[in-house]
């Protein structure tokens, strides 16, 4: 059985990798959706950051 997993936060590629390494696991995550990090744990991104409807996907 495979579960799907959506990370929708900002996480270091070696800890998405982990969580991928887990049997049946699905990751998804696409890190061009989030805003830019001001600083290692930032999980809000750049409050000065927008999305233009020419810039959204779907």
């Amino acid at each position: 059985m495979t579960a799907p997993v959506a990370i929708a936060t900002p996480l270091e590629d070696h800890l998405t990798a982990r969580i991928a390494a887990v049997p049946g696991d699905e990751v998804h995550t696409d890190h061009d959706l989030l805003p830019p990090a001001r600083y290692p744990g930032d999980h809000r991104g750049d409050p000065g950051c927008a999305r233009y409807p020419t810039s959204r996907r779907g």
